[in-house]
């Protein structure tokens, strides 16, 4: 299997070309080519460039779940998850454990009828901004792989009841956008909403609060706060909400990050060119690395032990800018 996803973006990349908004954690088989899992693509904040919903389509929404995505789908027979950047990682690991019955019985039926079923991970062990009272597998939806359409939030709460797994439930029904939006406006608890204009347009209207509590402010922010969120990859929902003029500040920064990053990731290339690890033992290795960049060894074994270097280098920053 093969996944794709941005380890990191500039926000503004899914407006200029459409077909990234797909790389979210697409899995394909390597062999054939097939698609294997379809989540979410990416999709957009009420009035952001890109977005396909208006504030005047009538529409059903759900609440959001403020947790980490994790698809779900068949390979050889067993039952897999994929995060939207990683087929191997602490969300596909907590995702499996808190797998039920239940949950296994609608992966299979939904997966046989072509539907990738999507998950949100609720992890009291690592909250993002709301902290939940127990960890659950929510389901929040499902993509047809052949034609990229979404179930329909009635739909979501049929199956999810159908299967008695957790489910993300319909907060409105058949409103205007704009009406919802003041709705939910002054709301204190939730992320905000997912609205659906059909099964293919859907976009995020979240609150106030949730904005306020994500230590964002579009109006007066830091360095280091355009910093813990591109680094969180919390950015290219934050994006639409800074004012035209505090943008430019903003691409600062990420052209800052991002030379940072492509710097190291040409260090850490260039140190396994210049060295053949199938001949070296670990002990080897790890004299290598410390008579080059001992500093850096964190990386230099994350490699060594399977991860990519991209990915191993945007953890290293991640530390390193906090």
């Amino acid at each position: 299997m093969v996944i794709f996803s941005y380890h990191w973006q500039d926000p503004t990349v899914y407006n200029t070309n459409p077909l990234s908004r797909e790389l979210r954690g697409i899995v394909f088989d390597k062999e054939t080519g097939e698609i294997i899992a379809r989540p979410f693509p990416k999709f957009f904040n009420l009035g952001e460039t890109g977005c396909v919903v208006s504030s005047d389509d009538v529409v059903s929404a759900n609440e959001k779940i403020d947790g980490s995505l994790a698809t779900a789908f068949i390979h050889d027979s067993k039952i897999r998850f994929a995060s939207k950047g990683s087929l191997n990682s602490w969300v596909t690991e907590k995702a499996e454990k808190l797998m039920t019955t239940n949950h296994k019985s609608l992966i299979h039926d939904l997966y046989d009828q072509r539907f990738t079923p999507i998950f949100e991970l609720i992890d009291t062990d690592n909250p993002i901004v709301i902290e939940y009272p127990r960890s659950e597998l929510v389901f929040i939806g499902a993509r047809n792989i052949d034609t990229g359409d979404l179930l329909t939030p009635e739909e979501i709460e049929e199956v999810g009841r159908q299967y008695s797994v957790p489910f993300t439930r319909i907060q409105y029904k058949n409103m205007r956008v704009e009406e919802i939006k003041k709705e939910i406006s002054d709301q204190e608890g939730i992320e905000g909403v997912v609205v659906y204009a059909d099964n293919q347009r859907i976009a995020k209207v979240k609150t106030e609060w949730y904005h306020r509590l994500n230590k964002f402010n579009p109006q007066n922010f830091s360095e280091k706060a355009v910093i813990q969120a591109f680094f969180d990859q919390t950015l290219d929902d934050i994006y639409p909400s800074v004012p035209e003029a505090s943008k430019k500040k903003i691409n600062t920064v990420i052209q800052k990050i991002n030379r940072e990053i492509q710097q190291k990731i040409e260090e850490v290339r260039e140190f396994f060119n210049s060295i053949d690890t199938s001949k070296m033992s670990r002990k080897d290795f790890a004299m290598a690395v410390i008579n080059t960049r001992p500093e850096m060894k964190g990386v230099f074994f994350a490699v060594y032990d399977g991860q990519s270097i991209e990915e191993a280098v945007f953890q290293y920053l991640k530390k390193s800018f906090k």
